[in-house]
């Protein structure tokens, strides 16, 4: 009675390995892949039934389950069958491609987007360095040269406020501006400029403020350059 059995499994095997050829020779992949299921479920360690079903995924474009169904075929089998051993290369190599140009796809979308929030933040990050120096590379990041410009640019502002002279040479130009020169030949004549720390911190808070605004933003996009290529290092 076993053994009758067993004929009658190993036809019924055939028949419906055979289905699933002339399913998939007609190009009826759904049909080919019921019969190949049916086909396991009678015999799951049938080689021929895995390897067919493998094929028949791949005509699908399920390449993962194919990959997977060939792995099975290959474990099953002692040695492996030439022929399934190159059909798990291919696939494997087509997973690799499919994966590499999917990668390829989502960086070309993220990638403008990068480059516009790097953009925008150097933008950013000049407007706070035109406000107030320092704090442009404070937000970049860089908090020890944000704070040694903030530093330079106020301490020079307040020597130069308070530096001898000042007040009165603001007087005088301010006259000079709204008043006119009471001496046409030598308008500036009656100006006398602050002393000397006032001629040097103020070209130190001038240097300061301009080297703050130019730097923030190109410091921003290098910094931005910088994250992305760490982020594409495997």
């Amino acid at each position: 009675m076993n053994s009758i059995d067993g004929i009658h499994k190993k036809v019924e095997l055939d028949r419906l390995l055979s289905l699933a050829n002339a399913s998939r020779v007609k190009g009826d992949l759904l049909a080919a892949e019921d019969a190949c299921h049916a086909a396991l479920e009678i015999n799951a360690d049938s080689v021929d039934a895995v390897e067919l079903l493998g094929d028949v995924l791949h005509g699908l474009g399920k390449l993962d389950d194919a990959l997977d169904e060939y792995r099975k075929a290959l474990e099953k089998s002692s040695p492996p069958p030439p022929s399934v051993e190159r059909k798990y290369a291919r696939v494997a190599l087509e997973i690799a491609d499919r994966d590499r140009e999917k990668e390829m796809v989502q960086r070309a979308f993220s990638e403008p987007e990068k480059k516009s929030t790097a953009h925008r933040n150097a933008a950013i990050a000049m407007l706070l360095s035109a406000v107030a120096p320092g704090v442009g590379q404070i937000y970049n990041g860089d908090v020890i040269k944000g704070v040694i410009l903030a530093g330079t640019f106020f301490s020079a502002i307040a020597v130069t406020a308070f530096s001898p002279g000042v007040s009165l040479f603001v007087k005088q130009a301010l006259s000079l501006i709204f008043l006119g020169s009471p001496n046409p030949g030598n308008p500036y004549a009656a100006v006398q400029w602050p002393s000397v720390w006032f001629t040097i911190f103020l070209g130190a808070g001038t240097v300061a403020y301009i080297y703050s605004v130019v730097d923030a933003p190109i410091a921003g996009l290098k910094r931005a350059q910088r994250e992305g290529k760490d982020n594409r290092t495997p």
